[in-house]
């Protein structure tokens, strides 16, 4: 079992926010594994807990406490020496482009206010009833200005014939040769018009060039218009997690 006070998410949700993640002896113990998490619902108190798949009679136990069932966060990767740019997807592909953000601050700020307060609409926080898109986006953008101050943190404009389209930001190990992605996605006003795939294309592209080897990322199973494209360029499941929160006013 992990525990994290989460106290950065204080800024973003005004809620003392702890998150559990959990693995598969922790589901065996479950009675051990229930009296810990019962010692954190407290009024007041966020509760995010991490469950393996498959764990279908914890799961009751979890509901049974007042937890609510948010997502399936999917952990998954591809190998880039067998990337090839999907045909479906191929007639685009050489018009997308790649800028990296500078140290600039204005360029994070300007990024900032191209995600505007409706970017992300099908993450946990956005289609949680507590909190809603607004407060999802502004969490987003509180974390892209952290990573304006972290230099192990890249971030990367995309462009479809010059206009910007979306980003992407991610994490690098030449040692590895792996890249992790962070966040990625279109503006809003790019969005449902066949331009998905770039924030796919765009990053594996990139990282062909700098010989890295594996790319992965995580991604929600509420984000399915994502997920078509994942699977189109060929990403395979790593691990998976049913996640589950509670709350008590």
């Amino acid at each position: 079992m992990k525990v994290v006070a989460a106290a950065w998410e204080r800024r973003n949700l005004g809620l003392d926010v702890t998150e559990i993640s959990l693995d598969r002896l922790d589901v065996e113990k479950e009675p051990e594994t229930l009296k810990v998490l019962k010692e954190y619902m407290i009024p007041r108190r966020y509760v995010v807990v991490k469950v393996p798949t498959g764990a279908v009679a914890f799961l009751a136990q979890l509901q049974a406490l007042g937890f609510i069932f948010l997502e399936c966060q999917y952990s998954i990767s591809v190998k880039l020496k067998d990337y090839v740019v999907p045909p479906r997807f191929s007639s685009l592909a050489e018009s997308v482009s790649l800028e990296p953000l500078s140290d600039e601050k204005s360029e994070w700020l300007n990024l900032c206010r191209l995600i505007g307060d409706a970017m992300f609409t099908t993450d946990r926080i956005a289609l949680d009833p507590l909190f809603g898109v607004d407060v999802a986006n502004k969490r987003y953008k509180n974390w892209l200005m952290d990573m304006w101050e972290n230099p192990s943190i890249f971030v990367t404009q995309i462009k479809y014939k010059k206009q910007n389209i979306g980003f992407f930001a991610e994490t690098l190990d030449f040692e590895t040769r792996t890249s992790h992605c962070l966040l990625s996605g279109l503006f809003k006003v790019c969005q449902r018009k066949g331009w998905g795939g770039s924030i796919i294309h765009g990053p594996l592209r990139l990282n062909m060039e700098r010989k890295i080897e594996k790319f992965s990322t995580s991604i929600s199973s509420n984000n399915l218009a994502v997920w078509r494209w994942y699977i189109l360029f060929g990403f395979c499941i790593d691990n998976a997690n049913y996640v589950f929160r509670y709350y008590l006013n």
